[in-house]
C-alpha cells in the first residue's frame, strides 16, 4: 500500500513539475524564446531569428527573420503574432493575427543555384497545420515588384497551401487572389484572381490550373472592352515566364476620336516585370477605311514602349515608335512618319503624294499636340516643303502654326 502511495505521489509530482515547466515555457519571455528557437532549429529550412520578445500565451514579437530556401532568400522584419497555443496539442498552430512590417524575397540567380531538392514543394511538408485568420504585410517586395497593404487568410501544412483570400496593391492597382497548392512537386495548383487599375479604367480576372512547371492561364481583361488571353506560366518557382496569345473582336482606344482596334491577335511573353507583345490588328478611325496594323512593344505597370508599328493607310505607310505612360492618366509621345501617302485621299482636289516626319505629344486623352518636323509634298507636278504644329485642347482645335515653301513662294500661318 505504501508503494502505491509513493508511486502516486511521484506521478503527481511529475505532473506538477511538467505543468510548471510548460507554464514557464509558454508564459515567460525566456521560456517562449527558448521554445521558438528550438522550433526554428527543427525546421526543414535554414531560419535565423533575432530580437525575440513576448510570450506564447500573450503574443510574440520578432525583430527579424532570415530564411534561406533552395531558390530564394527571404528577409522578414518586425513580426508580431498572437495565437491560441492550446490548439498546438491537436497539431494546429492557430494564429489569430500576424503583422509584418516588411517582407523581401530575392530569387537566387539560376547560375548560383545548388542541386535542387527532389521535391521543390518540400516546404509544404510541415507535420502540423498553420492556420492564419488575419495576416497583414505593410510592404512586400518580390525581386523588383513592390506590393503594399497585403492582407492574407489561409493555411499551410501537411503537404498543402490554401490561400482563402489575398489582397494587395501595386503601382496603383489593387489585387485579389485565392487558391490551393498541393505537393509533392510538381504539385497541383488551382487558383483564381482579379485586379483593378482605376486611374486607367482597366480591370481583369482569370483562372489558373496546372502545376509549378506548367500552369495554364485564362484571363479576361476589360479596358473597358474585352480582351481574352490564353497561355501558360512556366517554371513558377525557379524563373517564371508567361507565354500566350491575346485576342479581341473590337476595342475602343482612349481619346476623343472614335478609334477602334478590331480583330486583334498578339503574341505575349513576360517575366512578370515587363511584357513583350507582337502582332497585328485592324484600326478603324470614325468613318475612315479600316487599315491593318502591325506592332511590337514592351509594357509594364507604368507604361508602354512601342518599339515599332506600321499602318498600311492612305495609299502609303505610317511607321514610328514612342512611349506612353498610363499609371496616372494617359500621356506620352509617338513618332508618326509617312511615306507615299496619297494626298488625293485626303482631298480629292489635291492629287499627289506626301512624305513626312512628325511627333504626337499627348498630355491627356483630349489634349495633345502634333508637330510636323518636315514634310515634302508632290502635288500636280509641284514640290512643297512644309513644317508646323497643330494643337488640340479639351478635344477641340486650339492652334495651328505652319510654314510652307513652294519654289520662290513662302507661306506662314499662325492661328
Amino acid at each position: 500500500m505504501r508503494a502505491v502511495k509513493t508511486f502516486a505521489l511521484m506521478v503527481l509530482l511529475a505532473v506538477v513539475l511538467l505543468s510548471t515547466s510548460l507554464a514557464w515555457l509558454v508564459r515567460s519571455e525566456a521560456g517562449s524564446r527558448w521554445l521558438l528557437e528550438q522550433g526554428l532549429r527543427l525546421a526543414p529550412i535554414n531560419i535565423e531569428a533575432g530580437g525575440i520578445s513576448g510570450t506564447l500565451t500573450e503574443g510574440l514579437a520578432v525583430e527579424s527573420l532570415f530564411i534561406v530556401l533552395p531558390t530564394a532568400e527571404v528577409q522578414v522584419d518586425q513580426i508580431v503574432v498572437s495565437w491560441h497555443p492550446i490548439n498546438l496539442f491537436g497539431g494546429v498552430v492557430d494564429i489569430d493575427e500576424a503583422h509584418i512590417a516588411e517582407l523581401s524575397v530575392d530569387v537566387v540567380p539560376s547560375e548560383e543555384l545548388s542541386e535542387p531538392p527532389d521535391d521543390r514543394l518540400f516546404w509544404l511538408r510541415l507535420p502540423l497545420d498553420i492556420d492564419i485568420a488575419a495576416g497583414q504585410i505593410d510592404k512586400l517586395r518580390i525581386q523588383a515588384a513592390e506590393f503594399e497593404n497585403v492582407s492574407l487568410t489561409g493555411a499551410i501544412g501537411r503537404g498543402r497551401l490554401e490561400v482563402a483570400s489575398l489582397t494587395g496593391e501595386i503601382a496603383g492597382a489593387t489585387l485579389q487572389f485565392s487558391g490551393e497548392l498541393e505537393g509533392p512537386a510538381p504539385g497541383n495548383l488551382r487558383a483564381t484572381g482579379n485586379w483593378q487599375l482605376p486611374t486607367a479604367n482597366l480591370s481583369g480576372a482569370g483562372d489558373f490550373d496546372g502545376d509549378i512547371e506548367k500552369l495554364a492561364v485564362s484571363h479576361v481583361l476589360h479596358m473597358p472592352d474585352q480582351v481574352d488571353f490564353s497561355g501558360s506560366i512556366f517554371d513558377l518557382f525557379t524563373g517564371p515566364r508567361l507565354e500566350g496569345v491575346a485576342t479581341w473582336d473590337r476595342v475602343r482606344l482612349p481619346g476623343a476620336a472614335v478609334l477602334h482596334s478590331d480583330a486583334g491577335n498578339l503574341a505575349v511573353s513576360s517575366d512578370f516585370l515587363t511584357v513583350n507583345i507582337e502582332g497585328a490588328s485592324v484600326v478603324v478611325l470614325e468613318d475612315w477605311p479600316a487599315v491593318p496594323l502591325s506592332l511590337r512593344a514592351e509594357a509594364d505597370l507604368q507604361g508602354i514602349a512601342i518599339d515599332s508599328y506600321m499602318l498600311a493607310a492612305l495609299g502609303g505607310q505610317l511607321t514610328g515608335s514612342g512611349r506612353f505612360q498610363y499609371s496616372d492618366g494617359l500621356s506620352g509621345q509617338l513618332g508618326i512618319n509617312g511615306v507615299q501617302v496619297d494626298t488625293g485621299l485626303l482631298n480629292e482636289n489635291t492629287p499627289g503624294q506626301v512624305d513626312f516626319n512628325s511627333i504626337l505629344q499627348l498630355v491627356s486623352t483630349d489634349t495633345f499636340n502634333l508637330q510636323v518636323v518636315n514634310a515634302t509634298a508632290r502635288i500636280a507636278g509641284n514640290e512643297l516643303q512644309a513644317s508646323g504644329s497643330v494643337k488640340w485642347l479639351d478635344g477641340e482645335l486650339a492652334a495651328v502654326v505652319a510654314d510652307a515653301v513652294a519654289g520662290i513662294n513662302k507661306l506662314s500661318a499662325d492661328i
